[in-house]
């Protein structure tokens, strides 16, 4: 068996990627179980294939039963990234911001770039009036930020989680 794994995209004219190639004998989809998140990409099969499917319910039996499993099973995880990514995740620090709670303000320094894992997050500006300007909306996997940060720029607009 080998399959392809693409991302899912959310813009109809975006172009589909290759993320991932898995063969006999590997797992995918495992972030997914973990976390309970739906899963970024969608596989394909290359060719006739035969598939183990394994429901979340059982997932979480079987760590249940055995929590030792899940080492194992992040250790699987962690093979399969990159070694660039192993080190950038020892940098990255996890953030939450409940709905309604701003992420930063517009003129404050830019001093970090954040990814959104899940959630919607809305660019906003202050008018003279009172009243805000919807500039834009980010959800999963947007980068926020980088352009700020890049430039050594001050933050353009408020950024408030929404959901």
């Amino acid at each position: 068996m080998t399959a392809m794994a693409f991302e899912n995209l959310t813009k109809p004219d975006s172009r589909q990627s290759i993320m991932f190639i898995s063969g006999p004998g590997e797992f995918a989809g495992l972030l997914g179980l973990i976390t309970g998140e739906p899963n970024i990409y969608s596989l394909q099969a290359v060719g006739e294939t035969l598939v183990a499917v394994m429901p979340r319910e059982h997932f979480y039996a079987l760590v249940r039963g055995y929590p030792g499993a899940l080492f194992s099973i992040s250790h699987l995880m962690t093979e399969r990234m990159s070694p660039f990514l192993r080190q950038v995740d020892f940098a990255l620090e996890w953030l939450t911001v409940k709905a309604g709670r701003a992420l930063y303000k517009r003129g404050e320094a830019s001093d970090n770039v954040y990814v959104v894992l899940n959630g919607r997050l809305r660019q906003i500006n202050f008018l003279s009036n009172g009243e805000r300007r919807i500039v834009g909306e980010l959800g999963r996997g947007d980068l926020v930020g980088f352009l700020e940060v890049f430039s050594a720029q001050p933050r353009a607009h408020t950024v408030i989680a929404i959901r």
